[in-house]
């Protein structure tokens, strides 16, 4: 009998640590990277989620400025887990801050071929200000052909004023 209270009461714990963790993940999603990370301190020991763990990382570089740290769990993450968007949008995230704008477009570049259609890998990429790939791919980016149909199409887009870059 014992052990079946035990039981409960473990997995009333483990609902709790969850519901803390997305809570966390909430609150770094919105921007309010010191909040979420006073709830990851007390909970990621616990948990073995490489999406979650890319969300402390990414805490940890905005708030404690600890860039290195937060790389190498993005890097475990995405060996862990390739498959998962939100892991290559919070490493983006965080090579963008580190100064790494190559790999910040890598890593968004993978994240797209999971999902195309991943809104937070899109928002990024048009506010970092991504290039998309040449009308004519198999030219050069110089080439005359792909810098003319380039001017034409931007032209008949319709302007949008380029934001600053926010990492929320």
């Amino acid at each position: 009998m014992s052990n079946r209270i035990l039981d409960f009461e473990d997995s009333r714990r483990g609902t709790l640590r969850e519901t803390q963790l997305n809570l966390a993940i909430k609150l770094t999603q919105s921007g309010k990277f010191a909040d979420a990370i006073d709830i990851f301190k007390c909970h990621i020991e616990s948990t073995e989620d490489t999406r979650t763990m890319t969300y402390y990382a990414l805490c940890r570089a905005i708030v404690d400025r600890e860039l290195k740290e937060a790389e190498s769990i993005c890097k475990v993450a995405i060996k862990t887990n390739p498959y998962s968007p939100d892991i290559f949008l919070n490493t983006a995230k965080i090579l963008y801050i580190k100064g790494n704008r190559k790999h910040t477009v890598m890593a968004i570049q993978r994240g797209m071929k999971m999902d195309k259609r991943h809104k937070g890998l899109a928002k990024f990429a048009e506010t970092i200000g991504m290039r998309s790939a040449p009308v004519i791919p198999f030219l050069s980016r110089d080439n005359f052909a792909n810098v003319f149909l380039g001017k034409v199409f931007k032209n008949m887009r319709v302007n949008k004023p380029r934001r600053n870059v926010m990492i929320a």
